[in-house]
């Protein structure tokens, strides 16, 4: 894989990937809407778009990834066999607040923003994507 030194169009790309694991994820488990998000709780809602995802980002791709990076070279299509266990693990950890399918599910996202972590040598990338990823989330399954 090309390694870029800022985003370009595959970074769009990633973006617009976040409504297709949206509308995946809430086919799984549609909720009716709810119009008093994100004001009945702003700090719930700010954590879980901003504080979770930088923290999880520095843990998981920061850390764990750059570890497994250094053992593990291999690669399986797009995706290093490092960014595949890492995303094992953010999945498995997941487990602790959510359900199995939910977590499992999670994996996918996971991969995204590893492979935005591998491309652009930045932790913004992922931070970026997951804030994103988790705006949505949060706009159609707040409760």
């Amino acid at each position: 894989m090309i390694k870029a030194k800022r985003p370009d169009r595959y970074y769009l790309i990633l973006f617009g990937i976040g409504p297709v694991f949206w509308l995946a994820y809430y086919s799984y488990n549609p909720l009716p809407f709810h119009w008093h998000w994100p004001w009945s709780d702003p700090i719930r809602f700010g954590m879980q778009i901003v504080v979770y995802p930088v923290l999880e980002e520095i843990v998981f791709r920061g850390l764990l990834l750059a570890w497994l990076s250094k053992r593990f070279a291999q690669r399986i299509g797009w995706f290093s066999l490092a960014n595949i266990l890492a995303s094992i693990m953010f999945a498995a950890l997941h487990l602790f607040n959510q359900s199995l399918l939910w977590s499992a599910l999670i994996f996918f996202p996971s991969l995204v923003f590893g492979l935005s972590k591998e491309r652009y040598q930045t932790l913004w990338a992922p931070i970026g994507l997951h804030c994103w990823y988790n705006l949505g989330f949060m706009l159609i399954f707040w409760f």
